[in-house]
């Protein structure tokens, strides 16, 4: 009897133990699963990276490699430029700060100079010379330091004005209607009005302005507009003057095409001036001439 009452509950021993086994098997299944999962979801991204070809770069890294152009470009256009940028270059024959000449100091090849000879005017190649030199503005007469840059040609003719990367333009004579040097530039105000006749064309320049002040000053409403013929083209407005001051300085037909184009001095300030170079064959449709170059000189 003692035998047969050992045996039984050896018995439910053995079974409770098996129970036991069973219960935490399935219990713990689940954890084996998900750390599987994890496993594999982990070989999954291995795998992707090496899909991209760009240097194995982790895919967080290629995407945000990706998107940054687009995030700058988004940035770039939202952020406009005080001044365009040209690809042809303008100077004058004249002195300016070190900051507002690019060209390094010393002689640079493959410029075009506009000379004044007698009556005549003459597009010609020429090299420029950069100079150090002290400013007569910024710095002081017993200063050694140069803060100036001295931009002059090789050519000892009246010079109007230098250009580089103007491939659209040749050597010779050109016609010119207007210089504004010979008499100083013809200033420009909210009253300022003149036309010239070219080639069977005539061409009007006057200002336009919507501030509703009274006198002649330009203000931030002022507006540059051209017409010729039946065809009207505002060709420079600003939001800001500060007692700003516009001249007419040169007008002729630099690029031979049979139609006028214009040099300005177009600033917002009165301690600057901004040359401006408009050319008739670069324009888009329903313009008479496009700002092709510009370079800008403060005083002091």
């Amino acid at each position: 009897m003692k035998t047969i009452t050992l045996i039984v509950v050896i018995l439910f021993g053995v079974l409770y133990v098996i129970s036991r086994i069973q219960t935490n098997s399935v219990q713990s299944s689940p954890d084996v699963n998900i750390s599987m999962s994890e496993e594999n979801a982990n070989h999954s991204i291995n795998v992707s990276q090496t899909d991209y070809p760009a240097n194995n770069l982790p895919v967080k890294n290629i995407i945000a490699d990706e998107l940054s152009p687009v995030i700058n470009e988004a940035v770039e256009e939202t952020e406009t430029p005080e001044t365009p940028n040209y690809a042809i270059k303008l100077l004058m024959d004249s002195q300016y700060y070190e900051e507002e000449v690019e060209n390094d100091i010393g002689v640079h090849r493959g410029w075009l100079g506009l000379y004044r000879q007698k009556n005549k005017y003459l597009l010609l190649p020429t090299t420029i010379e950069v100079k150090k030199v002290r400013h007569n503005l910024r710095d002081d007469k017993d200063s050694e330091e140069k803060t100036g840059r001295q931009v002059s040609s090789n050519i000892k003719l009246p010079n109007v004005f230098l250009l580089k990367n103007a491939r659209m333009l040749r050597r010779g004579e050109v016609t010119t209607v207007f210089y504004g040097n010979e008499d100083d530039s013809e200033h420009i105000n909210r009253t300022y009005r003149r036309s010239f006749d070219f080639n069977g064309e005539k061409y009007t320049l006057f200002v336009e302005d919507s501030s509703g002040e009274d006198g002649e000053h330009l203000t931030g409403k002022s507006k540059m507009v051209i017409t010729r013929g039946n065809t009207r083209q505002i060709i420079y407005r600003t939001d800001y003057c500060s007692d700003c001051a516009w001249d007419l300085c040169w007008v002729g037909d630099l690029d031979r095409d049979g139609n006028l184009d214009f040099m300005f001095n177009l600033n917002s300030h009165y301690n600057s001036t901004c040359h401006t170079l408009f050319l008739s064959s670069q324009t888009k449709k329903g313009e008479i001439v496009r700002d092709v170059a510009e370079v800008c000189q403060m005083g002091c």
